[in-house]
C-alpha cells in the first residue's frame, strides 16, 4: 500500500514540475542585406543538438515564428535560391520571445561561423562617377548558355557595345580593347582571351571562368588612374575565395566547353582556403563527328587557382593565377593564299601574390607582386613583372607602381614557312 501511494505521489510531483516549465518563442524577419527589403518564401530551419526540430517558411513580409520552445540556445539555418546560406544562434528565455533579424547576402558562396574582419583593398577605392559591378549571381545568369564567358555579362551593361556575336571584345564610348585597362586581382595585364589575332573571322572567349569570380567591375568614366597608359574604360576581375567550411566540387557543361571547380579549407581552424578550376572545349570534337569534311578546328583550355591563408587577425596572404592555351588549325584546302594562317596557338599565364596588413579598421596596407607571360607559335615569349602597393584609409588612397619590365625570351625559331606564320 505504501509503495503504491509513493508511486502516485512521485508521478503527480513530476507532472506538476513539467507543467510548471514555461516555454519561449522566436520571432524573426529575413531581409536582403543590400536594400533591407523583406525576402519571402525563405526556408528557416530550427536545429538543436544536430537534429532538426522544425522548419517554417517566411511570409510575404519576410516574417517567421517558432513557438513552444524550451529555454536555452537554438540554431537557425536560413536558405533560399540566389542567396548565401545564413546561420544564427538564438538564446530563448522562459516565457519570453526572442526577436531576430537575419540579413541575406546575394551569391552562391559558402558560410562559416567564424568571422574574420580585415581591411578590403577593393572596397571604395575606385571613386569613379560611373561604375557598374556584376555580382556572382548576375555573372552566372548573363555569361551565356552556349559558353561560360564573363565578358558576355559585361557586354550586357549600359554603354557597352559588341560588334560580333562570336567575339568577347567590346567597346565603351568608342574605346576598344586596346584602350581599355584590364585588371586581374589588382594587377594590370593585357586582355586574357582565347583567340587568334590577325584573323577577324574567328571567335574569342575570356581566359577566366565566371564560376571562380567574386565580382566584375567596369569603370567607364573619370575613374582613378592607378596604372595609366589607357584612355578608355577599366575592367577589373576579382576572384572569390574557396570554401572554408568543407571540401566540395562540381562540374558544369555548356554547348562549347566543360568545366570543373573544386574548393575546400586549407589548414586547421578554417584559417585558409583553396580554389581550383579547369575548363576545356570540345567543340572541335563535335564538329569532326558531325561534319567529317570539316577542316577548321579551334580549341582552348584554361586553369584558375587561388590560395588564401590568414596569419592572425591582421595579416592575410593570397596567391592566385590563371593560365590558358588556344589553338587554331586549318586544312590544306582552306589555305588559298600563301600568306594565310594555317596553324597557330596562343599561350598566356598570369600569377599574383598579395599580402594584406590591416592594423586597424580604418587602415589597410596591400602589397601585390604579379607576373604575366604570353607566347605564340614562333615560341616568342613576352614576360612582364609588376609590383603595386596601396595604403588605404577612410578617404585617402595611395598607390605606388613599379613600371612593367618586359623580359623577352626568344627560343630558336623554326625555318620560315608560310604554313605556320606567327600571330602574336
Amino acid at each position: 500500500m505504501n509503495r503504491v501511494l509513493f508511486t502516485i505521489l512521485s508521478t503527480l510531483f513530476l507532472s506538476s514540475r513539467a507543467a510548471s516549465q514555461v516555454l519561449g518563442s522566436i520571432h524573426g524577419i529575413v531581409v536582403d542585406a543590400e536594400g533591407g527589403a523583406p525576402v519571402e518564401q525563405v526556408s528557416v530551419r530550427l536545429q538543436s543538438a544536430k537534429a532538426t526540430v522544425a522548419t517554417v517558411v517566411t511570409d510575404a513580409a519576410g516574417v517567421f515564428e517558432f513557438v513552444g520552445l524550451s529555454p536555452g540556445s537554438h540554431e537557425l539555418y536560413v536558405s533560399v535560391v540566389n542567396f548565401q546560406l545564413a546561420t544564427c544562434r538564438v538564446d530563448v528565455i522562459a516565457g519570453g520571445t526572442a526577436d531576430v533579424t537575419i540579413a541575406l547576402t546575394k551569391g552562391a558562396g559558402t558560410y562559416t561561423e567564424t568571422v574574420s574582419v580585415v581591411g578590403s583593398a577593393d572596397g571604395g577605392r575606385s571613386g569613379a562617377p560611373v561604375e557598374a559591378r556584376i555580382d556572382p549571381v548576375a555573372l552566372q545568369q548573363l555569361s551565356g548558355m552556349l559558353v561560360n564567358d564573363p565578358l558576355r555579362a559585361v557586354q550586357a551593361l549600359p554603354g557597352v557595345t559588341a560588334g560580333d556575336d562570336f567575339r568577347s571584345e567590346f567597346a565603351v564610348r568608342g574605346a576598344g580593347p586596346a584602350q581599355t585597362g584590364f585588371i586581374f586581382e589588382g594587377i594590370s595585364t593585357p586582355f586574357l582571351l582565347h583567340t587568334v589575332q590577325q584573323v577577324h573571322d574567328s571567335g574569342s572567349i575570356a581566359m577566366v571562368s565566371s564560376e571562380v569570380l567574386d565580382s566584375v567591375a567596369l569603370r567607364n568614366g573619370s575613374y582613378s588612374q592607378r596604372f595609366g597608359d589607357r584612355t578608355g574604360a577599366e575592367l577589373e576581375f576579382q576572384m572569390r575565395e574557396g570554401s572554408r567550411d568543407r571540401a566540395r566540387a562540381r562540374v558544369s557543361i555548356t554547348a562549347v566547353d566543360a568545366s570543373a571547380v573544386a574548393e575546400g579549407p586549407l589548414g586547421h581552424g578554417q584559417r585558409g582556403s583553396w580554389l581550383l578550376s579547369g575548363r576545356t572545349s570540345y567543340l572541335d570534337l563535335l564538329l569532326s563527328r558531325l561534319y567529317p569534311d570539316q577542316t577548321v578546328n579551334f580549341g582552348f583550355g584554361d586553369l584558375q587557382m587561388k590560395l588564401t591563408h590568414d596569419f592572425g587577425a591582421h595579416q592575410r596572404l593570397e596567391l592566385s593565377g590563371t593560365a590558358g592555351r588556344s589553338r587554331l588549325s586549318l586544312g590544306p584546302n582552306e589555305v588559298t593564299n600563301p600568306t594565310d594562317l594555317r596553324e597557330a596557338f596562343n599561350e598566356a599565364a598570369l600569377g599574383v601574390l598579395a599580402w594584406r596588413f590591416t592594423p586597424s579598421a580604418s587602415l589597410s596596407v596591400v602589397q601585390r607582386f604579379g607576373g604575366s607571360a604570353v607566347s605564340g607559335c614562333r615560341r616568342v615569349a613576352s614576360v612582364v613583372l609588376m609590383s603595386t602597393s596601396s595604403l588605404e584609409g577612410d578617404t585617402h588612397q595611395y598607390f605606388i607602381k613599379i613600371s612593367p619590365v618586359p623580359i623577352p625570351t626568344i627560343a630558336p625559331n623554326p625555318p620560315a614557312s608560310t604554313d605556320s606564320p606567327s600571330f602574336v
